[in-house]
């Protein structure tokens, strides 16, 4: 076979591949990160190839690598993925299609059974009603990614999101979300309910379960709060508005894009032009991406998590924000942020304040516990003295029974906007966040 192999030192991008009859095949083992280049360098590495393929003839690309959250960055249809041992490193072999215009997963098609259990009809028929309203809507309002059913019926206590993708507007995912039975229903029912939940929806919507994903919601406390629950570590790529956002959908509990704030975010986005934002538990960034896209003049995004904060800088980098003078990300214990902002060398007032603290968290990277319901006065009270003087603070929490302190008002005028920041598609769960503006009394 030595006439048949080729030896090259050449940039990719002035790799021609020979046209064929056949499409070609190209394997490639990128660097990892671990010791050859930066992490900068890798996302730049895979946007750059991904590039390339789709100048080319149709083929595929097989891939291994891991950074499997950096698959994105090819923007290609994958076909397959698999979990494997390179020596030490947990990497992820994958394949994709390039220049094909499709992006659906392969898989042979899971069908449901012809025969539907009788009692999953009534889910059945709820869905599709669902489905038909809040898809018009959708359509209507150039919105991507929504929820469809939450717990409607009692007996099917789930939630259900659906993503559409960025690179293949054909291509959905389906997030379920199962709520947890109480103590009182026997787990094996639980788990009889859920599994024809999944095939309620797999037949519903005539999809293959490689695009439905599907998890359980239970209380998080403390350090459970946001921990991965898998480690797949692969990002896809959706659309808010004129925002393009990675959403996880294995390893966290949470997508990493809370949908009931879509409203809130595009209420940021409508009022940043030329102010400054400062955006406190930004987690995945989100607020921040729309901030910028409506002119913001600075954006400052501050987190505790190493990983959300590294998360929300890929969000903005895909919608070429960089940091620099107008965009920074701090890693930062929120509450000691405010205390000492001299400390994170943030020495000036914001116009705008977005602060959307989680109901409890005692991480061990906090001095102390937070609990919102006991710690939102002060917590407001030490973000008003970063306000300016004609800013706006948004406050919001998903606390259930969450009551504001009535003294703030003293000092302070505010508005309940939780009503005008409840999208469509959450109507049917009206509760499940509050949202505030509050400003400085004259």
């Amino acid at each position: 076979v030595e006439d048949l192999i080729h030896f090259s030192h050449i940039d990719i991008n002035d790799q021609q591949l020979e046209v064929s009859e056949k499409p070609p095949i190209v394997v490639s083992n990128p660097p990892y990160g671990e010791r050859l280049q930066s992490e900068q360098g890798l996302a730049a590495l895979y946007t750059n190839l991904g590039n390339y393929l789709r100048k080319v003839q149709d083929g595929r690309l097989y891939l291994i690598s891991s950074s499997p959250d950096l698959y994105h960055r090819l923007r290609l249809k994958r076909i397959f993925k698999k979990a494997v041992k390179n020596g030490p490193l947990d990497c992820v072999i994958a394949g994709f299609e390039f220049n094909t215009g499709q992006a659906v997963e392969s898989s042979k098609p899971v069908r449901v059974s012809e025969t539907v259990d009788q009692s999953t009809q009534p889910l059945i028929n709820r869905l599709k009603k669902n489905s038909k309203h809040i898809q018009r809507w959708a359509k209507r309002n150039n919105v991507s990614c929504f929820r469809v059913y939450d717990a409607d019926l009692p007996e099917f206590a789930f939630a259900l999101d659906v993503y559409r993708s960025d690179v293949t507007p054909d291509l959905c995912w389906y997030h379920l979300q199962e709520y947890q039975a109480p103590k009182t229903i026997d787990a094996e029912i639980a788990e009889q309910r859920i599994e024809l939940a999944k095939q309620a929806v797999l037949q519903t919507f005539d999809i293959d379960e490689s695009v439905l994903y599907c998890k359980t919601r239970q209380r998080q406390r403390g350090k459970k709060q946001y921990q991965k629950q898998d480690h797949q570590g692969e990002l896809f790529q959706v659309r808010e508005g004129d925002a393009a956002l990675l959403i996880n959908l294995t390893d966290y509990l949470d997508s990493g894009l809370f949908l009931d704030h879509r409203s809130t975010r595009d209420r940021v986005k409508n009022m940043a032009a030329g102010k400054s934002l400062l955006n406190l538990f930004c987690y995945t960034g989100s607020v921040g991406v729309q901030a910028m896209l409506g002119g913001a003049d600075t954006v400052v995004n501050v987190d505790m998590s190493a990983n959300y904060l590294k998360w929300a800088q890929e969000n903005h980098d895909i919608n070429d924000f960089k940091a620099g003078d107008r965009l920074a990300f701090i890693r930062a214990d929120i509450v000691e942020l405010l205390q000492h902002p001299e400390r994170f060398d943030i020495d000036r007032q914001f116009d705008i304040i977005f602060l959307d603290p989680p109901s409890f968290s005692n991480s061990s990277k906090m001095q102390e516990s937070l609990d919102i319901q006991r710690d939102h006065e002060v917590l407001i009270t030490d973000a008003m003295k970063l306000l300016n003087r004609r800013g706006v603070l948004i406050f919001s929490t998903n606390r259930r029974g969450f009551k504001l302190s009535d003294s703030l008002s003293a000092n302070m005028i505010i508005k309940d906007i939780s009503h005008d920041t409840l999208p469509e598609d959450f109507k049917r769960r009206p509760q499940i966040h509050k949202c505030w503006e509050i400003r400085h009394r004259a």
